[in-house]
């Protein structure tokens, strides 16, 4: 009888398991976008949600297995699901406003990659309880979770400011893969997949275009491969391959915007998504104001100056670890102001420190025609003001037009110039420099910027309100990574004379600085194909050097005191179209057509002809445009003990530091 007894209770315990993992019918991926597969799909949910803890949505494809999504990672007593999606964040999908939901996903994503896969999967679908949301993919992209500059998805949430919607469209498609067919314009709302990749080091990103309920349902099948896509830096320095220019990416991919946000409008099927200037409704028909284009193509302009500035290259951040070399652009450069910033214009625009309410008096007991010592009601308190707010900065920080609290954005500068292990006083000295330097460029200047940590925020604390003024004017104030044995002035950089930004020693950057030196063609970009540079010489300057002996193509006419070029000569026979600055020759002349695609560090160098190799061997010291303070320098000065105002003073000589 009790082997009759554990029998049948194995028999009901097993048939317990089953109903309870049963979740009858799984919609089969053949029948996708039928109504078949949309009921099937629900009821799947609805038992799973039901019998399985977590369970809130299920995500479908067209040719592959669907899985389902949970609020947080699952944990079940048999492990994890094999394939399953997670909710990065706060679902937005129901709002009225444009955003971006994303979604992890752990396995199956890899696929994707490869544009036979892709073109069966042009789309996909997500249903909730009682929702539907169907998606056309318009952007397949990679991200470097590892890069505090990349583009991730997971940071556009709330899209309703229209210039976020703007960098998220432009951002996402200027980095897709594939043109898959599909394409955004104003008021859409996303859903975004993000999971492991076929490559290594980075995750693949599948953005949705969540279509209306009027429109087409059907998938496009026309995906072809996109072979000016802007990928993470770290795969390009993995390649050994140079980043291509983006601002052609980048307006190619604002005139399909502007091309289909025209199209929607003039069929009246969208409306503009959080427009500036409280412009005009796409889909009433009516043309955007004149400032309203204005703001829309300079914030466009920002955009595509900050992805060239970040995409030029890796930067060879001073005081961190690994640092691979970049192309042209290091540190600071822009261009030289136009009009003056006055120190007074700065210290009346920041609000004023907070007043302290006065200290009340002390009771006191005493003789006034009442009892001796009697206690006096204490007078009501001055009510204490309200903190001061915090002081702003107008940047384009990571290619975002933001005004930022000043002590982060500096902290942020400082940490990605600088690393994680730089001495304190270099940290201030860094965020005076950048300070100046936004502020001497108007508008909203393009910054890179990292998270901080402790370091790099108290010394941004602590001088946020410092300033390096000449004159009574906040000084224009370019920072580089690292000089030879001492810096540029502005004149052989730019042409413009500036009092304190002259030639000054810079001892510490070969001791302390890493890539300080390219060794002959050992390292990085210094050797250059005798055939390569002969096309970009004819083709840039006109110059046909057929026919001439090699040695004699480079003659340096003059360099500063510390090695930094001046003007080089083209050609054995010199002529006004002969010559040029090393700072072109390095920068227009050379750059990107290296034997490994990089160009010249810095425009401190010799150079001689290898017949051997029929290339040209460059030894190049330094590194960045050598003009105002040398990152690496600022570094070694603090090592040894000077104070951030030694070092600004020492760079920037006969200017005067003021705190306001």
């Amino acid at each position: 009888l009790l082997v009759e007894l554990l029998v049948l209770a194995a028999i009901g315990g097993g048939i317990w398991l089953w109903r309870r993992g049963d979740l009858g019918a799984r919609p089969a991926a053949q029948n996708y976008g039928t109504e078949v597969f949309d009921k099937t799909a629900a009821n799947y949910l609805q038992n799973a949600m039901d019998k399985q803890p977590g369970v809130a949505g299920y995500l479908a494809f067209p040719g592959q297995e669907g899985r389902f999504v949970y609020t947080a990672q699952p944990q079940t007593e048999d492990g994890a699901p094999a394939a399953y999606a997670v909710f990065a964040g706060e679902n937005w999908l129901g709002s009225a406003a444009p955003s971006n939901t994303t979604l992890r996903l752990n396995d199956g994503l890899a696929a994707l990659e490869q544009a036979e896969t892709l073109q069966q999967n042009n789309g996909f679908t997500l249903y909730l309880p009682g929702q539907v949301y169907r998606c056309k993919v318009v952007a397949v992209y990679y991200y470097d979770p590892n890069d505090a500059m990349a583009f991730d998805p997971a940071g556009y949430t709330d899209l309703s400011d229209y210039y976020r919607y703007l960098d998220f469209s432009l951002g996402a498609g200027a980095r897709s893969l594939y043109d898959t067919g599909n394409a955004t314009a104003d008021n859409e709302t996303f859903l975004t997949l993000v999971g492991p990749s076929g490559t290594e080091g980075v995750q693949l990103c599948v953005t949705g275009r969540v279509i209306g309920s009027q429109e087409d349902p059907a998938l496009s099948a026309e995906v072809s491969t996109n072979e000016s896509a802007l990928l993470p830096t770290s795969m390009y320095a993995a390649a050994g391959r140079q980043a291509p220019e983006p601002g052609a990416v980048f307006s190619e991919q604002m005139t399909r915007y502007t091309d289909l946000t025209g199209a929607r409008a003039g069929s009246g099927q969208g409306a503009a998504a959080g427009r500036p200037s409280g412009g005009s409704q796409a889909g009433e028909g009516a043309a955007a104001p004149d400032s309203e284009i204005d703001d829309i193509t300079q914030h466009t302009q920002d955009v595509i100056e900050a992805a060239n500035d970040l995409m030029s290259g890796l930067s060879d951040i001073a005081g961190q670890a690994g640092a691979v070399e970049s192309d042209i652009h290091q540190g600071s450069e822009g261009s030289l102001p136009t009009q003056s910033v006055t120190v007074d214009s700065v210290t009346n625009a920041a609000p004023p420190a907070a007043t302290p309410a006065p200290t009340p008096a002390p009771e006191t007991g005493g003789e006034t025609g009442g009892e001796t010592g009697s206690e006096q009601p204490a007078p009501d308190p001055t009510p204490a003001p309200d903190p001061a707010p915090a002081e702003t900065i107008n940047v384009t920080m990571n290619g975002t037009a933001q005004t930022m609290d000043l002590v982060r954005c500096l902290a942020m500068i400082a940490q990605n110039e600088l690393g994680s292990n730089a001495p304190a006083e270099a940290y201030k000295a860094q965020c005076v420099a950048a300070h100046c330097w936004i502020l001497s460029q108007g508008g909203y200047p393009s910054v890179a910027g990292a998270e901080p940590g402790a370091a790099a925020l108290a010394a941004a604390q602590e001088v946020a309100r410092v300033l390096v003024t000449y004159n009574g004017e906040v000084c224009f104030t370019p920072y580089f990574a690292s000089a030879s044995t001492g810096t540029a002035a502005s004149s052989e950089v730019w042409g413009g004379t500036i009092p304190y930004l002259v030639a000054v020693d810079s001892p510490y950057d070969q001791s302390t600085a890493t890539n300080w030196n390219t060794n002959g063609y050992n390292t990085g970009c210094a050797r250059f194909s005798r055939q390569k540079l002969q096309e970009r010489i004819l083709e840039k300057m006109g110059v046909d050097l057929s026919g001439v002996d090699p040695n004699n193509w480079f003659t340096i006419l003059s360099t500063n005191a510390y090695g930094w070029v001046n003007q080089i000569q083209i050609g054995p026979n010199a002529s006004g179209n002969d010559t040029c600055s090393g700072r072109w020759f390095r920068e227009t002349l050379t750059a990107g057509c290296s034997v490994d695609g990089r160009s010249l560090r810095s425009h401190c160098f010799t150079v001689s002809y290898d017949a051997s190799l029929d290339c040209f061997i460059f030894d190049v010291k330094g590194y960045g445009h050598g003009c105002g303070m040398s990152q690496w320098g600022a570094i070694g000065y603090a090592n040894h003990g000077w104070s951030y105002r030694d070092i600004l003073a020492h760079y920037y000589p006969g200017t005067t530091l003021v705190t306001y």
